[in-house]
């Protein structure tokens, strides 16, 4: 079994059928591999808390401008 793409705490956009989600969401918990025969997230929305399951291949890593670097 491989590690997922995605860990706890990372932001990630929802991919929909006409491209990226515009909510943010972040990952809170990653699921056992064998729940849907790959890896799958709990992610919640930044903007108003809902939270839904998603696979890896719906999600896309939200890169931040700011994040670590020597800026």
């Amino acid at each position: 079994m491989t590690s997922g793409k995605f860990e706890f705490g990372q932001q990630v956009n929802l991919v929909q059928n006409r491209g990226r989600s515009r909510d943010t969401f972040k990952v809170v918990r990653v699921l056992p591999f064998e729940y849907g025969g790959g890896h799958h997230y709990r992610i919640k929305s930044v903007a108003d808390g809902h939270e839904r399951a998603a696979a890896e291949g719906e999600l896309i890593g939200v890169v931040s401008l700011f994040g670590g670097g020597g800026f």
